[in-house]
Order: structure tokens, then C-alpha cells, then sequence
């Protein structure tokens, strides 16, 4: 397991806004100015976009550690 192995599950289940999340959320309708949709689909196209982004990653993830044996799940004892 690689020391970043909790961020795809961190960043599907916490969603919090990162010191450029706004930035990226007003650059994206830029991007898409000539498209005639309205900025709430476009919007609604961004969040689609990073939600499948999470998702692969997170299939990804569980490909490596099933080829690797490890279930990816850790228990903490204290």
C-alpha cells in the first residue's frame, strides 16, 4: 500500500474544496464559453466529470491491491 492510498476514498467521501477548487470551478465554464448550454449544466458536467475521474481511480486502486493480495483495508489498533 502506498502512503496515498486513502485519498480516491478521502476525496469521494469528504468532498471539501481545496485552496484551488474555486479557481477550477470558474475556469471550467470559461473553457466551455462557446458551448451554447447554460453554466448550471456546465456545472453539472464538471461535477459528472470529477465524480467518473474519483471512480476510475478508485477501480484502479482495487485492480492493484487484489493483483497484490491486500484488500486495502488496514485496522488500527490503539
Amino acid at each position: 500500500m502506498t502512503p496515498l492510498d486513502w485519498l480516491p476514498a478521502m476525496v469521494v467521501t469528504r468532498p471539501a474544496l481545496g485552496p484551488h477548487a474555486v479557481d477550477l470551478l470558474e475556469r471550467f465554464p470559461e473553457i466551455l464559453a462557446g458551448h451554447p448550454a447554460p453554466v448550471s449544466r456546465k456545472r453539472e458536467a464538471f461535477g459528472l466529470l470529477n465524480a467518473m475521474t474519483a471512480m476510475f481511480v478508485q477501480n484502479e486502486l482495487a485492480a492493484v491491491r487484489s493483483r497484490a493480495g491486500s484488500t486495502g483495508v488496514s485496522r488500527r489498533r490503539g
